[in-house]
């Protein structure tokens, strides 16, 4: 029996460690689709508790990743530029998970009404 959540955290690791994994999020082949391995990786974190408690939190979370895209486009960095808009892309996949939505097939529909 476990007590509390940081019990369950530790416990999940200790699984993972006696498995052979390095952490929790081992296991998700790099060959898929990031989105979808994003979706994955941030479900996995989930699942031991390392979580907005609520959807308006990862809203939040989400606001300041796009204000530091923001400045990163006013900076003219591409290398900071890539990285802020891959922390928007990351942050709006955890903020789908909590309407249950998959960012790939969401992603895909778009595609196909654009085509």
């Amino acid at each position: 029996e476990v007590d509390g959540e940081e019990q369950v955290s530790e416990n999940w690791e200790n699984i993972k460690l006696k498995e052979g994994k390095k952490s929790t999020l081992d296991g998700l082949p790099m060959q898929l689709p990031a989105l979808i391995r994003a979706q994955r990786m941030q479900e996995k974190a989930a699942n031991v508790g390392f979580d907005w408690p609520e959807w308006k939190l990862a809203w939040e979370k989400l606001d300041e990743e796009l204000q530091e895209f923001r400045q990163a486009l006013e900076n003219g960095d591409p290398d900071e530029l890539s990285d802020e808009f891959g922390d928007v892309l990351f942050s709006l996949v955890n903020v789908s998970r909590y309407f249950d939505l998959n960012a790939e097939d969401s992603l895909r529909k778009t595609n196909a009404k654009f085509e």
